[in-house]
């Protein structure tokens, strides 16, 4: 195989109807089921819905109206724009984020399958199983739902590549450009990727027979910095600051932030151990494919993995921050496919293909090849001692996304307006509630988020969380509110917090029966 084949070669159309019908079907299938099996809604979510909500209301895009300055408890600008618009026609938010979410997923996978097929017309058996790997991969299923703008922001990334970089001769600067803009305003931390590609680009066409591109890069870095400088401005003119609420929350560069990501890295390379057979297959191709043919799409891969080593990870379930890596890592795996399908043949190389992607998909039924005590040793959520397989993460984000529904639901109807609570998981009890929320984690309440993180080890984004009576002083209305049994009695600790209830609402839970609300009223001053 020519050295610069996986990389820089032409594009050319498919001629084979076949193969581009067995693409689809490899792509969509595994892929549409996956996400059919986790579909749902994180918290974290919700926290969006509200902000887009208060917008669409004419409220501007603030979490606890009368605040002064707002807050910016949100990452996602563009994704909270969108959202609103569900709101301002009267949609259901969760179901409009989630359509947007899997279309921006089945784009992803359709363009991946596109630049396969087109990188690799004599090598169908390495293109198909580089995309069969990437279809296969739990996290790119589990984040097309959620509510977030993961997998958007995923598209974005790997269109705003292609678009540069797909076709050697022609070089798309206005769509680089587009997908740039969409990658800054989608993430506050876009600019890292847009960076890694377009600065790839321009060192790229610093070589005589890539001059073509120098032109492209300049114009998408320079579009994407323009408009990453006027959100920029935007934000310190709204909110007061240059930094988002929910960057001040994080634990920031520290040696406990690299061990913390180092864990959550490692983490995932022996939940998914596909993910760890495909890094060792790429990094041998490195010799013979040449570091200059796959250095393009390596970039990307690289800063997406150092990011989240940086930053301390993060404690949603499957590898959020990972995601964008995963169709780079897909198109680099044909590369090594290639050389086998060429030096033993077209079984061989879909053979390889196979057992990746069942090391991928076992983990999703709860089939883990690496023993639970070594992936243990890797555990980075340190607010509990239990390890949690990101299956059971999973199912535990959704439970509780749904609880806390039901628990914002209650709230509202047993609360007079002006009300407020102290509370942790702000999104859905807040989107429900309607209530002025002080978070303990800080997200929405920026006086938690100036506060120096915490000594000892905390779960990302939880580094700098305050106790409810941190809030006395503010004398909100609740302290604490959460639902329990009616069937059951309160246990003592609980009570003697002074705890008061049960207020029977809607809510039921198998094998419980009806649930009531009980809250903590803040003692008088």
């Amino acid at each position: 195989m020519e050295p610069e084949t996986p990389i820089v070669s032409s594009p050319s159309k498919p001629r084979d109807r076949v193969l581009i019908g067995s693409a689809l079907a490899l792509a969509l299938i595994p892929f549409l089921a996956l996400v059919a099996r986790f579909n749902f809604l994180c918290d974290d979510a919700f926290i969006s819905f509200r902000y887009a909500r208060n917008f669409a209301s004419g409220l501007g895009l603030v979490f606890n109206p009368g605040v002064t300055p707002p807050v910016e408890g949100y990452s996602e600008f563009l994704w909270v724009l969108l959202i609103s618009v569900a709101e301002r026609l009267g949609l259901d938010a969760g179901v409009f984020a989630r359509v947007l979410s899997i279309a921006s997923g089945v784009a992803l996978v359709l363009t991946l399958a596109r630049r396969l097929l087109a990188r690799f017309p004599d090598r169908s058996a390495a293109a198909l199983g580089a995309l069969l790997f990437a279809s296969t991969l739990p996290p790119l299923a589990v984040w097309s739902t959620g509510g977030m703008a993961t997998m958007a922001f995923a598209w974005a990334v790997f269109a705003c590549y292609d678009a540069l970089f797909g076709d050697r001769d022609r070089p798309r600067p206005g769509l680089a450009a587009l997908f740039g803009c969409l990658v800054v305003l989608l993430r506050a931390d876009g600019a890292w990727w847009v960076a890694a590609i377009a600065g790839t680009g321009l060192a790229c066409g610093l070589r005589a027979d890539r001059r073509r591109l120098l032109r492209p890069a300049l114009v998408t870095a320079s579009v994407s910095l323009l408009v990453f400088a006027a959100h920029l401005g935007w934000r310190y003119a709204t909110y007061g600051e240059f930094l988002p609420n929910t960057a001040r929350v994080k634990l920031g560069f520290s040696v406990r932030a690299l061990e913390r990501g180092g864990r959550y890295i490692g983490l995932y390379l022996l939940t998914l151990p596909s993910l760890t057979l495909a890094l060792v297959l790429i990094l041998g191709s490195l010799r013979s494919a040449g570091r200059r043919a796959l250095l393009p799409a390596l970039v990307p891969l690289i800063a997406t993995w150092l990011y989240a080593l940086l930053v301390g990870g993060d404690f949603m379930c499957y590898a959020r921050f990972l995601v964008p890596s995963m169709p780079f890592m897909a198109l680099l795996l044909a590369a090594p496919l290639a050389s086998i399908e060429e030096r033993f043949g077209r079984l061989a190389s879909a053979a390889v293909a196979l057992v990746l992607a069942g090391l991928s998909l076992t983990p999703a039924f709860g089939v883990h090849p690496v023993p639970e005590d070594v992936r243990a040793a890797m555990r980075f959520r340190w607010n509990s001692d239990v390890f949690e397989t990101e299956y059971s993460q999973w199912a535990r984000m959704k439970g509780q996304a749904e609880e806390w529904k039901d628990l914002g639901i209650a709230l509202r109807k047993n609360s007079e307006p002006g009300d407020s609570l102290v509370y942790g998981a702000v999104g859905a009890v807040g989107y429900y509630s309607g209530l002025f929320i002080y978070d303990r984690n800080g997200l929405v309440t920026r006086e938690v988020a100036l506060r120096p993180a915490a000594t000892g080890r905390k779960s990302p984004g939880h580094d700098k969380a305050v106790p409810p009576e941190y809030f006395i002083k503010d004398q909100p209305t609740y302290l604490d509110a959460f639902l329990f049994p009616m069937k059951l009695q309160l246990p003592k600790p609980l009570r003697q917090l002074g705890m008061r209830g049960p207020i029977p609402t809607h809510a039921r839970r198998p094998n419980l029966g009806r649930l009531g609300l009980w809250v903590r009223p803040t003692p008088p001053e």
